[in-house]
């Protein structure tokens, strides 16, 4: 059919990627909606999360204090905003491009995967249906660490179709994500076990799915050993009290609602 031959594909492939780019860098200095989710978040978190590179750029400082060590709780996107600040100058558009990079990126990310598991068809109708997905559109629009994380999370799934040093790979990626992004990204880690189980079982090889689950776990092992000599070294403290702010404890209650499942 001319629907799914090769070159309405490569043509629908295109236009995806030009839409879904366009969606995402036009009028980068427009609010996103106020109304978006039940709080300000998109209007106060992005900022807060890259505030240490602006300090950087613009005082000659990362901010490590007891005030706000932004680079100690999101080490990743301020190094993505610094470089950024420091080729193109600080700005509000600037500050947005922290998440329209990542964004733009998961695109293509998505299609890769996508097509490796399920075709070139599949893959191309789903990158036209993420171009023009409104969340994923605002997100991608400012410096969240929701649009670094999905990116991140995605090129595990990529890395969990490679073989046993991808699965490493990915266990690293996974460790990378939760400890120096945003720790939810942990709720990965038993979707990829899982992964690895029914992979292993499917072909009638558990011996190969414990080496497959084991070089997970070494690499998820090393991600956290770089975190604590290069993160929390600095400052024990108070990058402890910030994880037992921010993760699965302390949010107990969001997980009691069936929806998160």
């Amino acid at each position: 059919m001319v629907l799914t031959g090769p070159r309405f594909l490569a043509l629908l492939l295109l236009l995806s990627l030009a839409v879904g780019a366009i969606f995402r860098f036009a009028y980068l200095r427009s609010d996103p909606p106020w109304d978006f989710t039940w709080s300000q978040a998109l209007f106060t978190d992005g900022a807060r999360a890259i505030d240490g590179a602006r300090s950087k750029v613009v005082f000659d400082r990362w901010i490590v204090d007891q005030r706000s060590p932004v680079v100690l709780f999101y080490p990743l996107i301020n190094l993505l905003a610094f470089v950024i600040f420091k080729v193109f100058g600080v700005g509000l558009l600037q500050a947005n491009l922290s998440g329209v990079i990542p964004g733009i990126v998961t695109l293509v990310v998505a299609y890769l995967g996508l097509r490796r598991v399920a075709g070139q068809l599949v893959a191309t109708i789903v990158l036209f249906n993420l171009s023009f997905c409104y969340v994923l559109i605002v997100y991608s629009r400012v410096p969240m660490l929701e649009s670094l994380e999905i990116l991140m999370l995605l090129g595990c799934f990529l890395l969990l179709l490679q073989g046993i040093r991808g699965h490493f790979l990915s266990g690293l990626l996974i460790g990378l994500a939760a400890m120096i992004v945003k720790m939810h990204a942990l709720h990965f880690l038993p979707v990829a076990l899982a992964f690895l189980l029914i992979e292993g079982r499917q072909h009638k090889a558990n011996s190969n799915a414990l080496k497959s689950i084991g070089a997970l776990l070494l690499g998820l092992g090393i991600a956290f050993v770089a975190w604590y000599v290069t993160v929390y070294r600095v400052n024990p403290a108070i990058v402890l009290k910030y994880f037992k702010s921010n993760i699965f404890v302390a949010q107990r209650s969001e997980y009691a609602g069936a929806s998160v499942f």
